[in-house]
């Protein structure tokens, strides 16, 4: 705590700038010593990431050549697409600092996006 009319000090280097510091673990140290636990879900939200982002990019075109939908429509869902998300996200971190629950956010949420299936989906069931 800085009190008024005290200098503070800045901190001096000691040593040869030429000293090596403490050695530092490798890189598949590192990787080895994470919990299986954040490799399954890291693993599974990456790949639930790129199936999103396939369909994600396809689908305007899916739209307008199929569909015969207008760039204004596109635009209209793209707007509507996004402010759902940032909605749902303003939300949910709110949940989770309330709930303090946040591997059991974590795990659920992606449970439940495994079964939920995405819109253009829909159409057969």
């Amino acid at each position: 705590m800085r009190l008024l009319g005290s200098r503070q000090r800045t901190p001096r280097m000691t040593g040869s700038p030429t000293t090596n510091p403490a050695p530092t673990a490798s890189p598949a140290r590192i990787f080895r010593a994470l919990p299986k636990g954040i490799w399954v879900l890291g693993f599974g939200s990456m790949f639930m990431d790129i199936s999103s982002e396939l369909v994600h990019s396809l689908l305007p075109i899916f739209m307008v050549t199929v569909l015969g939908a207008s760039m204004v429509t596109i635009g209209i869902i793209e707007g509507i697409a996004e402010a759902t998300a940032a909605i749902v996200k303003v939300f949910s971190g709110a949940a989770s600092d309330y709930f303090r629950k946040r591997k059991l956010a974590a795990i659920g949420l992606l449970f439940v996006s495994a079964l939920v299936p995405p819109p253009e989906r829909l159409g057969r069931w």
